[in-house]
């Protein structure tokens, strides 16, 4: 574990010593400053909990917009990992260097997965807005937090798997928007099909069945939990197999 935790010190400290580490950590401050207080809380009275959970497609919780604005970070995170090492020809020195294919894609997932934990703690601040006129419960909040922390993991491995494919992070982007897409819209296409298949794109809708029936709620669900860290080793995987494949070409 000590090569991967080197892999990640040197992503993470790329993060913070470069403008597009604060950019992203602004930007989504911003944008989900404005939509909470536009969108969770309104102009109408709500119930706190409402303001947190939402409670339909026409009311848009915080956790809603969090986990919107988090899953794009999520994206640009993870688009530059190993689509510039590839087109600055580091890659290829860091595969002769001894380090493991698995080794460089854990590191690589684990040094976005600590910047976003900080990201998130950045925004702990905008639900306590919510005790200043009302009262929520604190394990709803970190239930909410642990799904959105979850979630941006299966993004992250998401994107890391695009950023295998190209030198271009511009692809990278929109092979990691088209693969979320799907996950997103699953629940679309479950209502549109015939058993059994709908069942299976029912269990693959990333927000509808498994973060917005459960952790934006404050509810724990072993299956969401199975969902999200299955999927997250799923396509850490798969970007171990594009490298494999790619250093034998």
């Amino acid at each position: 574990m000590k090569s991967v935790m080197l892999v990640a010190k040197r992503e993470l400290l790329a993060y913070f010593n470069s403008f597009t580490g604060y950019l992203i950590i602004a930007v989504v401050l911003l944008v989900t400053g404005l939509l909470f207080n536009t969108i969770a809380l309104g102009t109408n009275i709500k119930l706190s909990y409402d303001i947190l959970a939402g409670t339909g497609p026409r009311h848009f919780g915080f956790f809603w917009v969090m986990f919107g604005t988090s899953t794009v970070a999520s994206i640009f995170l993870t688009m530059r990992l190993i689509s510039e090492e590839r087109q600055s020809g580091t890659l290829v020195l860091l595969q002769a260097s001894g380090l493991k294919d698995w080794q460089l894609v854990l590191g690589k997932w684990l040094s976005a997965m600590l910047f976003i934990a900080f990201l998130l703690m950045c925004t702990a601040y905008i639900p306590g807005l919510i005790f200043v006129n009302g009262k929520v419960a604190i394990s709803h909040i970190l239930i909410g937090y642990l799904g959105l922390f979850l979630a941006a993991g299966m993004s992250s491995a998401i994107g890391v798997f695009a950023s295998s494919f190209s030198k271009s992070q511009v692809i990278s982007v929109l092979i990691s928007g088209v693969i979320i897409a799907f996950f997103l819209l699953a629940w679309v296409l479950a209502r549109n099909v015939d058993p059994p298949f709908n069942d299976i794109f029912s269990y693959l809708s990333m927000f509808d069945r498994h973060f917005g029936r459960a952790f934006a709620k404050g509810q724990i669900h072993t299956r969401s939990i199975v969902y999200f860290v299955s999927m997250t080793a799923f396509f850490l995987m798969l970007s171990v197999r594009v490298l494999q494949a790619r250093r034998w070409r």
